[in-house]
């Protein structure tokens, strides 16, 4: 090796990495900085002259014909806890298994930093901080996804989401929710993860907007649902209902905004948010966000009068990917009276009705519990007031899902309510979409561990009793605060204005009556398509 330069692999602490001096700089790096001082980083891997397939994408559209000269390669850090040492990655470099399993016991996670100083950091997956709260209100973080690294002969893996710092060349903060969001739902083997200068391209060739593409200078909500169709993929829109002070756009009431976000997320969904950002001199500003998971709320105590309730309208944090700030950021979900603006009144989640339609939803940026303590060297400096208002959500579904979540928020909503009024008391409600075999697989093993019997006949009267069922299926389970009663399956594949049941599963002998009286009144009233009843627990 030449004298003077400087090793391809390069070894140091957390401290004097390149991040750090990249923290000292940019808001996003200082926000990351911290996060991975929380996850107790200590040693960092640097791979340099590291080729990013998303930063060659975007050197191809962009950066390549300044005269700037942008080189075409990248550095990628690799962060490691602090029980990890320079000889255990010696040693597991060697073929050593005990050293290997360490490294990857505690493997953080990654960050590319590009060529570009102005936003430097690129493709960033870090792992969650330690989930202090379960099983009672545990993290729901489903879209998360495994991504595995190869470093020194070996391979990695971590959970997460990939996030990156906005681009103003060759994207813009709704190509990178967009392109968050596309990690999650396109994992699979019939679609193909796209670059951000693929979505600018999908978006401008599908809606053109009469700009020019490259640099790009954001994206309109139906350039978004273009891009998203152009992988093959189809866009799930909702759009809020309640007067804001901010916009000709409608924002959100609590229920419905916590009906589509915990459904989706619960159904492995990232969504991204169209919103206005409020500063605090109150002037707005158009902004993409995408959600990638929430904290799961208290089951609220059954009492009062017969009715259905929705403890995901209770939902009180959230976990943003945001281009500003950083991954996984914490923001608060709280409602704000329609005539007034955000930052003047507030209200506490606690003490507010989910259905009043005088408010509209708010989201409030979160610092990380107390518990949670950083060792970075270098605070997040949070320069602007991070406050926004949710006035449009979009999903990237697989084409076959043609039922929406709003949709199947109703129709658990109108079997719920008459079957609290039929038993005499309160219900708890929640939805979400999955696949069929991983219904008869997971949730049913699930629900009814440690009865083995009642699992095996479970699973055979659903394949010998049920029609054979879409790939995707809609879930509305029915209980008595913690305890499953019901979970009615619905087909996904049919027309908004008829509901498809593809059976219904009791777990408790109790409630066969009436679920028989329900049923029929429903048939009668709404003509409704019903499959068979499972008795699970007769």
């Amino acid at each position: 090796m030449p004298s003077g330069r400087r090793p391809r692999i390069h070894i140091s602490t957390f401290r004097a990495c390149e991040l750090i001096a990249v923290a000292k700089r940019h808001v996003q790096a200082s926000y990351v900085a911290e996060y991975l001082g929380a996850l107790e980083a200590g040693l960092v891997v640097e791979e340099s002259g590291y080729f990013d397939r998303d930063y060659l994408s975007e050197f191809q559209a962009f950066y390549c014909t300044s005269s700037a000269a942008y080189e075409n390669r990248c550095k990628r850090l690799h962060f490691f806890k602090k029980i990890i040492t320079k000889k255990h990655l010696l040693s597991a470099a060697s073929g050593s298994v005990e050293a290997r399993k360490l490294i990857e016991t505690n493997y953080l996670g990654f960050a590319i930093l590009r060529p570009v100083r102005h936003a430097p950091l690129g493709r960033t997956v870090l792992s969650w901080y330690p989930d202090r709260y379960v099983p009672k209100t545990p993290r729901i973080t489903t879209p998360s996804r495994e991504y595995k690294v190869h470093l020194l002969g070996m391979t990695i893996r971590v959970t997460g989401l990939a996030w990156q710092q906005q681009d103003t060349g060759v994207s813009a903060c709704a190509t990178i929710a967009l392109w968050t969001m596309l990690h999650a739902s396109a994992l699979d083997e019939h679609h193909a993860i796209p670059s951000t200068a693929d979505i600018t391209r999908a978006a401008n060739a599908g809606f053109p907007a009469g700009a020019r593409v490259f640099p790009s200078g954001g994206l309109y909500f139906q350039q978004i649902c273009e891009a998203i169709k152009s992988t093959r993929l189809e866009p799930m829109i909702a759009d809020g209902q309640t007067r804001t002070p901010l916009s000709s756009r409608r924002g959100f009431s609590r229920e419905r905004f916590s009906a589509v976000l915990a459904c989706m997320i619960r159904s492995g969904y990232p969504l991204l948010l169209s919103c206005d950002r409020v500063q605090k001199n109150l002037d707005t500003a158009g902004h993409a966000v995408c959600v990638v998971g929430f904290r799961e709320p208290a089951a609220p105590v059954a009492k009062g009068k017969p009715r259905s309730t929705w403890p995901d309208a209770f939902i009180e944090h959230i976990y943003i990917h945001d281009d500003n700030i950083g991954p996984s950021a914490r923001f608060r979900i709280t409602t704000c009276p329609h005539n007034e603006t955000p930052l003047s009144t507030i209200r506490d989640p606690a003490k507010e009705d989910p259905n009043d339609p005088t408010s509209y939803v708010v989201l409030e940026r979160s610092p990380p519990p107390r518990a949670i303590r950083s060792t970075s060297p270098v605070r997040h400096r949070d320069e602007l007031n991070r406050v926004l208002v949710p006035n449009g959500i979009v999903a990237a579904v697989h084409e076959d899902l043609r039922m929406n979540a709003l949709q199947l928020h109703d129709n658990a909503d109108v079997l719920a309510r008459a079957l609290a009024k039929v038993w005499g008391f309160p219900l708890t409600v929640t939805a979400r979409f999955l696949k069929a075999h991983d219904y008869v697989d997971s949730v049913l093993g699930s629900t009814l561990r440690p009865d083995a019997a009642a699992t095996r006949k479970a699973r055979f009267a659903m394949y010998n009793q049920v029609e054979p069922m879409s790939l995707l299926i809609g879930l509305a389970r029915i209980g008595y605060e913690d305890t499953p009663l019901v979970d009615v399956l619905f087909d996904t594949t049919g027309l908004d204005c008829q509901a498809r049941v593809l059976c219904q599963v009791a777990f408790v002998p109790e409630v066969v009556p009436g679920l028989k009286d329900v049923r029929q009144a429903i048939v009668d009233v709404l003509d409704w398509d019903y499959g068979p009843l499972i008795r699970v627990g007769a």
